[in-house]
């Protein structure tokens, strides 16, 4: 992502951990209203930024809902960043034994009780706010964008195994962070924001078709492209919309039903039952000869199982070599139309 000309350089990560705050101390209909608000908010904003720079500068709303909803971001890679490994690097930051009371309490531990020192409802992220507590600005400084920055450094390091530059990414973000920050930061590293507020809801409250189009395309990027363009939300209707090509769909799930009317529904006269293989279960999406792997929960595994049959160590792809449609692909690959 370029820093220049992008409405993320404009947000500071401030404004997201206080909304953040605000909605986790409300209840029931408040929570809704606070993120209507501040959605409608940054669409105000977001149309100005447009009209400043002549509809030239990147205005999408996309690196804070990133932010909003860490569980439905599909294009950063995992952060590979675990309690234990926070509170390592908090220990190392504040520069505290291991076996002082401070860092005892990050554990949940506390000497006075001797035992478990925190309440069933308080998280890790909890405790870091209290033991921050006058070690650090009272303002963050850190805007969307390098906190996004950040955030997708550390998913690239942990991809290429460089843990010693996760914890730098880790201390750079800190460093630059208030209280508060500090503790929003924690949930969304590990994607888990406990507002009250599932996914779907969120979504929901950011438009009204959003989880629909979340659920065709599993990308909050394409989501939000759509909303603030227009362009497919009319198409949408009540259904799911097409499926397109690379955006993996999620999986119909079979219709729930009471136990007590099994029997019944087995003395029709005929009915289909389908067996239930063990192994790994993928969309498998082709076009030429390029293919992708998304499982049920849209992840992307195409690198393991292949992009295409040439690619070095992958385990699928290359075996696909015999089916007729692949050969028809690698003599047209224009056509969108042969794969299985």
């Amino acid at each position: 992502m370029s820093k220049v000309d992008c409405i993320s350089q404009r947000v500071k990560f401030s404004e997201i951990s206080s909304i953040l705050e605000k909605v986790k101390a409300a209840t029931g209909a408040k929570r809704d209203e606070l993120l209507r608000r501040y959605f409608a908010s940054f669409e105000q904003f977001r149309r100005e930024f447009q009209r400043e720079n002549n509809g030239k500068a990147r205005s999408s709303i996309f690196p804070v809902l990133r932010l909003l909803l860490p569980g439905a971001d599909r294009e950063r890679d995992s952060y590979g960043v675990r309690v234990k490994s926070l509170r390592d690097m908090y220990i190392k930051v504040l520069g505290i034994s291991e076996s002082s009371t401070e860092a005892r309490k990050l554990s949940g531990y506390d000497d006075e009780t001797g035992g478990g020192g925190t309440s069933s409802s308080e998280d890790f992220a909890d405790r870091v706010f209290r033991l921050m507590q006058g070690r650090c600005p009272p303002e963050g400084s850190l805007t969307v964008w390098e906190v996004n920055e950040r955030l997708d450094a550390i998913g690239g390091h942990y991809v290429n195994g460089e843990r010693r530059r996760i914890g730098e990414e880790l201390e750079r973000l800190v460093g630059g962070m208030s209280q508060v920050d500090q503790k929003w930061l924690i949930r969304i590293l590990l994607k888990n924001l406990r507002l009250g507020m599932s996914q779907v809801k969120i979504l929901g409250v950011y438009h009204g078709k959003a989880g629909r189009l979340y659920d065709r395309f599993s990308n909050l990027s394409k989501v939000c492209e759509v909303v603030e363009s227009g362009e497919g939300l009319e198409e949408l209707g009540e259904g799911g919309g097409s499926v397109e090509l690379f955006h993996p769909v999620k999986p119909m799930l079979c219709q729930r039903v009471d136990l007590k009317l099994v029997d019944g529904m087995l003395k029709r006269d005929e009915f289909w039952l389908e067996t239930k293989m063990d192994g790994e279960r993928f969309q498998i999406h082709k076009d030429g000869v390029v293919f992708k792997y998304f499982s049920r929960n849209s992840y992307e595994y195409s690198e393991v199982f292949g992009v295409n049959r040439n690619q070095v160590g992958s385990t699928l792809t290359p075996f696909f070599g015999g089916f007729v449609g692949f050969e028809c692909a690698e003599r047209d690959s224009g056509r969108g139309d042969d794969g299985f």
